[in-house]
């Protein structure tokens, strides 16, 4: 068996870029990577587990395309040539035991779009076996780490590096949100960070939509993080998550 504790990942844009995977009695995998525009709604959002692409099944023809932002397997399926096509071996120990290890994308990130760049990529493996499932993670590569805090009537964005932890400025945040009655998305808040790497926004009205996602862009780098999904947070002392 293969497998992956989760569907999506942000690895450093300056550092490590590996995936935590987990197998037996697996020593090779059928590699592909895509890269994606990552503010795509085709490929947005990932569920906390991969997302399973049946090989077998012919992708849609001309005329069965889903609409926009819908059926994502069936998105998947429409994807051309991959960028990365690749038989890889991976670092399994035995046949018996289980295995943990961390599976290295940084050349493969490297080839498609150069040392230490941004971007986002779906990654999709297959064992080497009879399987003809497919399994796809999303994973973006970025230096922009995005804090928040919470007040009485206000909320503070924080962006810094994760090289460094220096505070970035002029980063552009942007949270959008949708109506659930009709699925139109539309920007709820904007702004950039100052020196401090800080963005204050103050509450002025009530907010109808549902918040979605938040956008951190800065030189070509992008964080698209899905507030649906809970990310860690600090309480009484405590992180969790």
């Amino acid at each position: 068996f293969l497998s992956v504790e989760t569907g999506q990942g942000i690895v450093e844009r300056y550092g490590p870029q590996t995936f935590p995977m987990e197998g037996r009695n697996i020593d090779k995998i059928d590699l592909r990577i895509y890269k994606i525009d990552g503010l795509d709604r085709n490929y947005w959002p990932l569920s906390d587990s991969p997302v399973m692409v049946d090989e077998n099944k012919r992708p849609p023809g001309p005329g069965e395309e889903p609409p926009f932002a819908t059926a994502l397997r069936k998105q998947i399926r429409l994807l051309k040539t991959p960028l990365i096509s690749r038989i890889i071996n991976i670092p399994i120990q035995g046949k018996l035991n289980r295995s943990r290890f961390g599976l290295d994308l940084k050349p493969f990130f490297s080839e498609i779009s150069g040392r230490d760049q941004a971007g986002t990529y779906l990654v999709g493996y297959r064992p080497i076996n009879d399987s003809h499932k497919r399994y796809y993670i999303r994973i973006q590569v970025t230096d922009l780490c995005l804090s928040t805090v919470e007040e009485e009537s206000a909320i503070r964005f924080f962006v810094s590096s994760y090289k460094d932890g220096i505070p970035i400025e002029n980063a552009d945040i942007t949270v959008q949100g949708y109506h659930h009655r009709n699925q139109t998305w539309t920007d709820l808040i904007k702004g950039s960070t100052d020196s401090a790497g800080s963005f204050h926004y103050v509450h002025s009205k009530r907010i109808s939509k549902t918040v979605g996602r938040i956008i951190v862009r800065k030189s070509g780098d992008l964080l698209v993080i899905n507030t649906q999904r809970q990310q860690p947070f600090f309480k009484n002392n405590h992180w969790y998550g």
